[in-house]
């Protein structure tokens, strides 16, 4: 039969709309400093550069969010600074309360599409705001969680090496020589971009350490439970091992196996050496079982 033309394939899967190019400041970054083509002093350039060095010694996510939002909150003169991992529906916020060594870090899930962040998130560009209690699009879910008040405000995407955004890079109430709130500045984008840019390639390469190591023990822990389910140590040893191993293969908190007593319709469980029973007519678990089918 005929070869059939490009036009008539099916269209393959692409993203709505492809992400910007790069900018490829960081090998040029100290050079443009030296001429005299760039805002950045010399010593804040060299602490870029030493942020760098710090970052690719990191291997812990956390402390590298960590890290950056103190040094580009001292860097700008800013209240605080705060990192947005982009995880699909949701923005986990990684944030600094204020700089200094009273400084609280907590994690905040936003919906990924809503506030400013959200903005900048689908558009791709920075943004500067001012007035962001004037602005209709601004969330105070951070605010009212932190229990601080953002006035002035600057977002900025966070890409990888292939262009596709990880995270947001944020920071909140500039703060002038005097010590009151001011408006950022395109000084405080351009040297917040510097730092976006790697802080992105790192985001990603310590995700794909922390997937890698997620994955092996996902391993072990099934190796452990087939070894279990195959020895004859007793059903005790086996339901001990289960409820050790399954939240290793699902990320969860913890596990809890019951044996289903079809005489006494009731479910057992063994927490130490107690022997639990509940009803089977009572809770989610019993419903699964009455049932016979998953429930999450």
């Amino acid at each position: 039969s005929p070869p059939v033309p490009d036009t008539a394939r099916a269209p393959t899967r692409q993203s709505a709309a492809a992400p910007p190019p790069r900018p490829h400041r960081g090998p040029t970054m100290l050079r443009r400093v030296l001429a005299g083509r760039n805002s950045l002093t010399l010593e804040k350039a060299k602490a870029l550069l030493q942020l760098v060095r710090d970052l690719n010694a990191t291997a812990d996510v956390e402390a590298a969010v960590e890290h950056v939002t103190a040094v580009a909150a001292e860097m700008i003169g800013c209240e605080a600074c705060s990192v947005l991992l982009y995880e699909g529906a949701h923005l986990v916020v990684l944030a600094e309360t204020e700089t200094g060594p009273t400084a609280a870090k907590s994690r905040v899930r936003l919906p990924s599409g809503d506030g400013i962040a959200g903005q900048v998130l689908s558009s791709g560009t920075a943004r500067r705001v001012s007035h962001v209690q004037n602005d209709p699009t601004f969330l105070p879910t951070v605010d009212q969680h932190h229990g601080v008040r953002t006035t002035s405000m600057i977002c900025l995407p966070v890409r990888d090496e292939t262009g596709e955004t990880v995270a947001l890079l944020q920071a909140i109430n500039k703060r002038d020589e005097h010590g009151a709130v001011a408006s950022f500045t395109q000084d405080d984008e351009e040297l917040l971009g510097y730092i976006a840019d790697d802080v992105g390639v790192v985001l990603r390469r310590l995700k794909l350490m922390e997937s890698m190591k997620l994955a092996n023990a996902r391993v072990s822990a099934m190796v452990d439970i087939l070894r279990s389910l195959r020895s004859q140590l007793g059903a005790n040893s086996v339901i001990y091992t289960l409820s050790l191993k399954a939240p290793e293969l699902v990320d969860a908190e913890r596990a809890t196996v019951y044996m289903h007593d079809t005489h006494h319709h009731e479910l057992m469980s063994m927490v130490g050496d107690i022997d639990v029973r509940i009803p089977v007519s009572q809770g989610i678990a019993g419903d699964v079982a009455r049932r016979n089918r998953a429930e999450f």
